[in-house]
């Protein structure tokens, strides 16, 4: 293939002469983006350079960007809940898998193989709401999730349980800041040992 100068070759333009220096000849060109400088013909030729490297680059920073929500350093919030929903469900070595995919919560194929579907489906996370399923033994899938308060959550999940504290029937969240603990504590404890709610309550009780 004969290289003149006006001729283009993929996203460049050849605006200069053969320039030869040593066995390889050259010839200036203008790139797209408007970068010019002199690649070897024979690698114009065989397609080997179709620009001046932004096509590369650009090539690159789409896959290492999912959507606009996710780079090397940075994540959205709808996309840390998409990926955190992932991994509880299908990846054995999440540390909540046990109460997820071990037990048969699963997520749909739309938005298992697709971020955008799940975030075209769910729209942006409000300001301090995580991702929640209305019905706790139906796995993530539209019609199912909505985005909720940490609190409401916690009153929906299938380990809020009621406690008894001085007489009264409470939330576990409720028992926790009454005896001035913090829930995690009463959660990790049932977690670890295997106890039921109401002894890790009694037990914290016992601590205050």
């Amino acid at each position: 293939m004969k290289l003149n100068v006006g001729d283009k070759v993929g996203h460049l333009e050849i605006i200069g002469q053969i320039v030869t220096i040593g066995k390889h000849s050259f010839s200036k060109a203008r790139c797209d983006c408007g970068k010019e400088w002199l690649p070897r013909r024979d690698s114009i030729r065989s397609g080997a350079i179709i620009s001046c490297g932004c096509i590369r680059d650009k090539r690159t920073k789409t896959r290492q960007t999912t959507h606009g929500h996710s780079s090397r350093t940075t994540r959205t919030p709808e996309y840390s809940s998409w990926d955190s929903m992932i991994q509880r469900c299908t990846n054995p070595n999440s540390v909540a898998y046990e109460w997820y995919g071990a037990r048969g919560i699963t997520v749909c194929d739309r938005w298992r193989n697709s971020f955008q579907a799940f975030f075209d489906d769910m729209g942006p996370r409000p300001k301090g709401m995580t991702l929640e399923r209305e019905k706790n033994d139906v796995g993530y899938q539209p019609g199912n999730c909505v985005w909720a308060t940490r609190d409401a959550q916690m009153r929906n999940t299938r380990y809020t349980r009621l406690v008894d504290v001085d007489g009264e029937k409470m939330y576990v969240r409720d028992a926790a800041k009454k005896i001035g603990v913090p829930e995690g504590r009463i959660y990790g404890k049932v977690f670890r040992e295997r106890i039921t709610h109401q002894e890790s309550v009694d037990f914290y009780r016992r601590q205050a």
